[in-house]
């Protein structure tokens, strides 16, 4: 479905689609590159500096985040992808939570992990715990890395904490997702802060 959604849209063109819109279908078209293996990240650097030109601050967030994200994959200098992301954050500060602003916050908290700068990539952390108890679900797109940090850390707490946020009651739309991410943080706590491997993978077994 992707891959001929991306067809239609380089077949009809942004030209034709009004401004905002084309430039969602410009994010998607980068976005299908990436997952395809032909990205190319100044591609990435340039829509997101011409969508800020154009007053789409949180689209140029978005793009900024993802991009940093990506530089992480390529083992890019992790000064680079902090300024990055905090340029991110920027930009979104002031709107409400949003993908604009958690995906700069994932690739922020690993870039301060590379760099062993672990006491404010905690806080960044702390942050979302606090954004998820503010909008009522679990921040899903950045549970993996919250998950990470605090293994690494050895915050035992807030990986109880995360798992209870996971298995609080959601609706039924997000219980699937929910769960799946509960059994991720529930093995992660297992493994590495409790050392019980063998728990751990049947807690696995649920994903």
């Amino acid at each position: 479905p992707a891959c001929s959604a991306a067809a239609e849209l380089q077949e009809l063109g942004s030209s034709e689609l009004p401004s905002l819109l084309a430039w969602h279908a410009n994010e998607f078209s980068l976005q299908h590159a990436v997952s395809t293996g032909r990205a190319d990240m100044r591609d990435w650097e340039e829509a997101a500096l011409a969508a800020e030109q154009q007053g789409f601050r949180l689209l140029a967030a978005r793009m900024l985040g993802r991009l940093a994200v990506f530089e992480l994959d390529q083992l890019r200098d992790p000064e680079l992808v902090l300024n990055r992301s905090r340029r991110a954050l920027e930009l979104s500060r002031g709107a409400k939570p949003g993908l604009h602003c958690w995906i700069a916050q994932q690739a922020t908290i690993e870039a301060l992990l590379r760099m062993r700068r672990t006491k404010e990539a905690l806080e960044i952390s702390d942050q979302l715990a606090s954004c998820s108890d503010e909008i009522g679900m679990p921040v899903f797109p950045t549970i993996v890395t919250q998950s990470r940090v605090l293994a690494l850390t050895g915050h035992e707490s807030g990986l109880r904490a995360l798992y209870q946020r996971l298995i609080r009651r959601r609706p039924e739309s997000l219980q699937a997702l929910s769960k799946a991410y509960a059994s991720y943080v529930e093995a992660t706590l297992l493994m590495y802060v409790v050392g019980d491997p063998v728990t751990a993978l049947k807690s696995l077994e649920h994903l």
